[in-house]
Order: structure tokens, then C-alpha cells, then sequence
């Protein structure tokens, strides 16, 4: 079985990316451009940000080395999250259908 969930999570992130970095190159301000090109890597910030890494790793990358780390990084992440939403709602269907 194919992982549907994973693959259109994967495909709506590469499409908010895409708008976001189109958003940053035509933006009329830095702070835009700013906004923009931080709004993908919100979610690794996050995640280094709990283990208090987020300063450390981040405040040495160009935008560059940030999208070509992290973005893949993502995208593995949002696709096992699919797979593992898809096999847990499998196994509740599984027991609500031997309850029945």
C-alpha cells in the first residue's frame, strides 16, 4: 500500500514552499524577505529548537545550505508521519471492525 498521506503532505509543503520563496523574491522589503524565506524551516527550527540547537546550527548556514538540509529533511518527516497517521487509523478501523 502506497503511502497517500505522506506523498500529499510531501506535495503541499514543496507548494507552500514554492509560494513562499516566489513571496521572498518579489517582496518589496527586507522584512518580507525575511518572513518568507523563514516560513519553510519553521518546522526543523522547532525541532532544534527543543534540544536548544536551533542558535547554533542556523546561525552559521547561508539560505542556501538551509534549504538544501533542511527541506529534504522535512520532507522525510512529513512523509513518515503520513505513513505512521495511515498504519494507526488502519489498526483503529482494524479493532473497531473486530468490535463490531
Amino acid at each position: 500500500m502506497k503511502n497517500k498521506l505522506g506523498l500529499i503532505l510531501c506535495t503541499l509543503y514543496l507548494i507552500l514552499t514554492a509560494l513562499c520563496l516566489y513571496g521572498a523574491y518579489t517582496a518589496q522589503d527586507d522584512k518580507g524577505w525575511v518572513l518568507l524565506m523563514q516560513l519553510p524551516l519553521i518546522l526543523p527550527a522547532a525541532l532544534l529548537d527543543i534540544f536548544g540547537l536551533e542558535e547554533s546550527v542556523f546561525g552559521n548556514l547561508s539560505w542556501t545550505a538551509a534549504y538544501l538540509i533542511f527541506v529534504p529533511v522535512t520532507l522525510a518527516l512529513l512523509y513518515f508521519l503520513g505513513k505512521f497517521i495511515e498504519k494507526f487509523a488502519k489498526n483503529i478501523r482494524s479493532k473497531t471492525a473486530d468490535n463490531s
